[in-house]
């Protein structure tokens, strides 16, 4: 069976998307009013559209825009991407949605969307990923291409 570059067969790629597709559907389905009650707390405590929509680097390096619930308040003064669990800009209803990865619900629109997936890695900020150089992502460069290109049962 034909790999594709990143490992899996076009069958498999076929069953992962479905499998994506058809779990984000049914979580969508059922946890639509949970996103909804989330949306409106997280919009009345940060006095904000509730909604936190971040640029991210998928597959292949393919940015998108991953949608979750804003659990801080924006501040002009603070540039970073990175956050603690003791950031002062976030909110006490944020904090209880991130406790409890509510926050994260929305992602399913993504994973539906095809934009992620369930399985696999988590995609990353613009920028991080840019600053691996020399050795380190040489490592990772051969890691990955060895690991791609082992041989499977089906060949």
């Amino acid at each position: 069976m034909k790999q594709h570059c990143n490992g899996l067969s076009v069958n498999s790629r076929i069953i992962k998307r479905c499998f994506d597709f058809s779990i984000s559907l049914i979580g969508l389905l059922a946890l639509w009013w949970l996103i909804i009650l989330g949306w409106i707390m997280a919009k009345l405590s940060t006095g904000e559209s509730g909604f936190f929509i971040q640029k991210r680097v998928g597959q292949y390096g393919r940015t998108f825009k991953v949608i979750k619930l804003q659990t801080m308040k924006s501040s002009t003064s603070i540039t970073t991407t990175v956050t603690s669990s003791s950031d002062t800009r976030i909110t006490k209803v944020g904090a209880i949605l991130r406790k409890s990865k509510m926050d994260e619900l929305p992602q399913l629109i993504n994973v539906l969307k095809g934009d992620m997936s369930f399985v696999g890695p988590r995609p990353d900020v613009p920028g991080f990923a840019d600053k691996l150089e020399g050795l380190l992502f040489a490592e990772i460069y051969r890691f990955v291409d060895k690991y791609n290109n082992l041989p499977t049962k089906e060949s």
